[in-house]
């Protein structure tokens, strides 16, 4: 049984509890009580006792002994996604606001039953009240330099679940492949989702992409609309919300080598060679009208499918010596009365911004979008430290703090081991009360440039996710407690069939950008 010695081992650690000094016991056959809207997060509870060896009957004349109640009346005092968790001789009782709620009761419970098949499930006398600490707990998955296919992405999406992070920011484009049908674009996947296979399968430097039908030579991938639709129905039945991102202005290759004509001129593209000594680049012109006609039809079919309120598009590493040598660029710099580079990329983010915020929706960008000038209504994520999130905030702008020193998954363990990612703070002490309100959350981000099958990706995140689930849920633990939690913890994650570091000194290449 996982509580012993009055402890609760369960991650993320719930905000109050308290155990009783005795255990309760479950047997077969186990009577379920929930409302109709629960059925799904009635399921998941069953199955998992099912896992457990009980079988489990609903709605039955056997006095229930798990009962699920739903009422919004609760939200005042547990939050939209808060529970209150029950375990005592009457049976389970899960308390919730809302359908949220009640399936992060559920992943609670799941933490506590036995890992084997008994006959008799114990579980601790116990009463939870929890709710998270910030709105907004991500992880992103980057699966333009290496594909992942739609069933592993939704394993990806149970481990996040399991975790109560709420959020999947899908990095769906990059310079390594796009990966997202768009129906008015069909040569985004018929080129640019493949690039030729090399024995090492990605390098910034030698990029090469095949002409349609070249073969077996060929790496890569993307997902049809109705894919990402089954993803995310997938994700929001486990109540995560799915972010994509579409990179714009730069890390645009695969857009570019589908659509050569909506690059900077050939003269700056010379320049871009040999001053980058990128063989080609990557940056989407911001003098032609064309790109941005092309960016807001890309766009409102990835909204048309992505109901998420945040839309990202990247914003980051804009290679500006292409602004700097494009007559067209210059020329808009000239028409728009812009006096830097800087403003021109300002400029480009702002159009984005003002289509995307005209559809009810909001972007997101990391922080080099505060260059030149940031877009009225734009949420900030920062990576490359605090600062910009602090800017942000100070600015009265919406922030999501995603650090590289703590939060990139691809960084070996030697460089970021799982106590290191618990001293990440996403409020940073220099933020006045104020400030702090504008900070969303944070997530942990994991770039596949070094990743390129599943078992490598589940030992990147497990089990540094556990540090980041609770940072986000619950705040900084003390390392002794949390390392008292982890061994359970590690032992599940074995039963589920997941990978994970054993050995946190092992050297991974790491990538220190998006």
């Amino acid at each position: 049984m996982i509580a012993l010695e009055n402890k609760l081992r369960v991650i993320p650690r719930p905000s109050s509890y308290r155990l009783g000094e005795g255990c309760i016991s479950f047997r077969d056959p186990l009577a379920f009580s929930f409302p109709a809207g629960l059925a799904f997060e009635a399921g998941e509870l069953a199955s998992a006792f099912e896992s457990a060896g009980l079988g489990v009957i609903s709605h039955s004349a056997i006095e229930p002994r798990v009962r699920f109640e739903l009422d919004a009346t609760d939200e005042y005092m547990l939050g939209a996604e808060g529970y209150a968790l029950d375990i005592d001789e009457a049976g389970i009782t899960i308390q919730a606001a809302t359908k949220a709620g009640a399936f992060y009761a559920v992943q609670t419970i799941r933490q506590l039953l036995p890992l084997g098949k008994e006959a008799v499930v114990s579980l601790p006398e116990l009463h939870v009240v929890d709710r998270p600490r910030f709105g907004w707990r991500g992880f992103m998955l980057d699966v333009s330099r290496h594909f992942y296919t739609v069933e592993e992405v939704k394993g990806i999406l149970d481990i996040l679940a399991f975790h109560k992070l709420n959020v999947m920011h899908w990095h769906l484009v990059d310079d390594g492949g796009w990966r997202i049908e768009i129906k008015k674009y069909p040569l985004l996947t018929e080129r640019g989702a493949w690039r030729l296979k090399k024995e090492f399968m990605w390098d910034y430097l030698d990029i090469e992409f095949p002409e349609p039908g070249a073969g077996k030579d060929v790496y890569g991938g993307f997902y049809t609309q109705e894919e990402i639709a089954d993803v995310v129905a997938y994700a929001a039945q486990r109540h995560i919300t799915v972010m994509p991102e579409i990179e714009m202005p730069g890390h645009s290759l695969a857009a570019l080598w589908s659509y050569p004509n909506l690059g900077c001129t050939p003269e700056a593209a010379e320049v871009f060679r040999k001053e980058v000594g990128m063989p080609e680049p990557n940056v989407f012109c911001a003098g032609k009208e064309e790109t941005f006609e092309f960016l807001t039809g890309v766009l409102q079919e990835v909204m048309d499918l992505f109901p998420s309120k945040h839309i990202h598009i990247g914003g980051d590493e804009v290679f500006k010596v292409l602004f700097e040598n494009c007559a067209h660029c210059q020329q808009r710099m000239a028409d728009e009365e812009l006096t830097s580079v800087d403003e021109l990329q300002s400029y480009f983010i702002r159009r984005i911004e003002q289509f995307i915020h005209s559809k009810g929706r909001i972007l997101v960008g990391w922080d080099e979008i505060l260059q030149g000038g940031l877009a009225p209504n734009a949420v900030v994520m920062s990576w490359r430290g605090m600062q910009g999130g602090l800017d942000a905030a100070k600015s009265g702008h919406d922030v999501i703090m995603t650090p590289y020193s703590h939060c990139y998954f691809d960084f070996g363990y030697d460089n970021s081991p799982t106590p290191h990612v618990l001293e990440f703070k996403p409020v940073p002490d220099e933020m006045t009360p104020e400030e702090a309100k504008h900070v969303l959350g944070g997530q942990a981000n994991l770039w596949t440039e070094y990743v390129p099958d599943l078992p490598t990706l589940h030992r990147m995140m497990l089990p540094r996710l556990a540090s980041m689930s609770e940072i986000l849920w619950s705040g900084k633990p003390e390392l002794d407690e949390f390392n008292d939690r982890l061994p359970s913890y590690k032992q599940r994650l074995t039963a589920m069939n997941l990978e994970w570091m054993e050995d946190e000194t092992t050297t991974v290449p790491q990538h220190h950008t998006g």
